[in-house]
């Protein structure tokens, strides 16, 4: 077998963003429900549509049920389909702005830590 070279830059793009959606997961779901009420399949599903990840039940229901404890989102009872359908609350809808706010804070300060002196690579 002939070694790899170079880097392989789809799977990089993929791994970062599994990484912010791991680590942001709850803002991912909360900003989806900005958007109109789902159940958690639609939650999984959308995630996997808007950022090609898909996350696990497993993951995302826990997670559900934490935002939901919070006060951040609630269940409604859905359509026969739906059995759940969670619902943000004016106090999710806050957090979420705020949050948005933040990450969008620590990034820039994040690149900017990485970039060394103004114009120069991490590496030069």
């Amino acid at each position: 077998m002939k070694p790899e070279t170079g880097v392989d830059g789809e799977r990089l793009s993929r791994d970062v963003r599994e990484r912010y959606v791991k680590a942001f997961m709850d803002l991912v779901l909360l900003s989806l429900l900005v958007r109109r009420p789902m159940c958690g399949y639609e939650l999984i599903a959308e995630v996997h549509e808007r950022l090609r990840i898909l996350p696990s039940p497993g993951a995302v229901y826990p997670l559900l049920s934490l935002l939901e404890g919070r006060g951040y989102v609630r269940q409604e009872p859905g359509n026969e389909r739906r059995k759940k359908v969670y619902v943000l609350t004016p106090m999710g809808r806050e957090v979420c702005v705020r949050l948005i706010e933040e990450c969008r804070r620590v990034s820039e300060l994040f690149l900017l830590s990485l970039q060394g002196a103004p114009g120069q690579t991490p590496l030069g």
